[in-house]
Order: structure tokens, then sequence, then C-alpha cells
């Protein structure tokens, strides 16, 4: 399969986890992650919202996480995990 193909191409940084899923017929989206804040599972990309409707994966880190996030714990919003990225 292609999607797995592709990861593989960057298996020489050293991921901790790799994992994809299947959007559409022809839509996959997948994540390469070197732990590094949150070693849980429960930080691993892709990482898909409550009803399975959106999908999220992340390169790079965001410096400011914290500040983002206590903006939007102060919001409402949950957080399943301590990940900055």
């Amino acid at each position: 399969m292609a999607i797995r193909q592709m990861m593989e191409t960057t298996r020489h940084r050293g991921p901790n986890h790799s994992a994809w899923v299947k959007v559409d017929e022809s839509i996959f989206i997948a994540g390469n992650r070197l732990k590094i804040l949150d070693l849980r599972d429960e930080a691993n990309q892709p990482i898909l919202s409550e009803d399975g409707n959106t999908a999220l994966v992340w390169n790079g880190a965001l410096y400011n996480y914290q500040e983002l996030r206590n903006l939007l714990l102060e919001k409402g919003e949950r957080f399943e995990t301590h990940s900055d990225g």
C-alpha cells in the first residue's frame, strides 16, 4: 500500500509511533511521531475527534502550546493529551 511506503521513507528519523487513517477511498492521513512531551499512546497521531469526523496530524511543535492550551481550556475545550504537537 502506498501510504505505508510513504511513511517508511521517514523511518530513519526515529519515529516512536506510526499510524494512518483512511478518510475516503483515495484519501489517507498518516503520521510518524517522535514522542517528546506526552509519551502515552493517547497522544499518538492521527488524533481523531470523538465522533470520528475529524482527524489531526501535526508536523512540528508549538512553542507557546501551553499558553494556547490555557486559552482553549478557558473557553471550555477538553484535551485528552499533554502533547505539544
